[in-house]
């Protein structure tokens, strides 16, 4: 790949559309500019905390794809009744990657409505991270 330039535009700006929430967990999206995407949805359980997260746009056309599907990662408390939430995580096509899990209320897929605007982004423009902050430590809340 030749390194004519940047492939990706970014700006940090408010995560405020809510997409769900459980107990004081709540998940947000960013209001997109037209061209603009994400990469994956910001979470908190501090009313306080303001909720931040990065948009991107494209100048090289093939460093963001459409998420493929999404695959469940939790809770899973069967034999238990379900708990009223779950969280997926995005396949993305190979060399591509999802940048975050999507928290819903219910236990269906995101729909398309909740995802528009999500992209995944080529591998090679991000690199690998712990998490900073945890949103629960230890036994999960919906546990009994």
């Amino acid at each position: 790949m030749s390194n004519s330039g940047p492939v990706l535009e970014y700006k940090m700006v408010k995560f405020d559309v809510p997409l769900a929430s459980y107990l004081d967990l709540k998940a947000f999206k960013p209001a997109l500019p037209r061209g603009w995407y994400y990469l994956g949805p910001v979470a908190t359980s501090d009313r306080k905390f303001e909720q931040q997260g990065m948009i991107v746009r494209a100048v090289d056309e093939k460093a963001l794809v459409d998420v493929v599907d999404w695959k469940k990662v939790g809770p899973n408390n069967e034999p238990e009744p379900p708990p009223p939430f779950s969280a997926w995580r995005g396949v993305a096509p190979d060399g591509y990657v999802v940048g975050g899990d999507f928290f819903v209320e219910g236990n269906d897929p995101p729909s398309a409505e909740q995802t528009a605007g999500i992209k995944a982004i080529r591998s090679d423009l991000v690199g690998s991270l712990q998490g900073q902050r945890l949103i629960w430590e230890g036994k999960q809340p919906f546990s009994a």
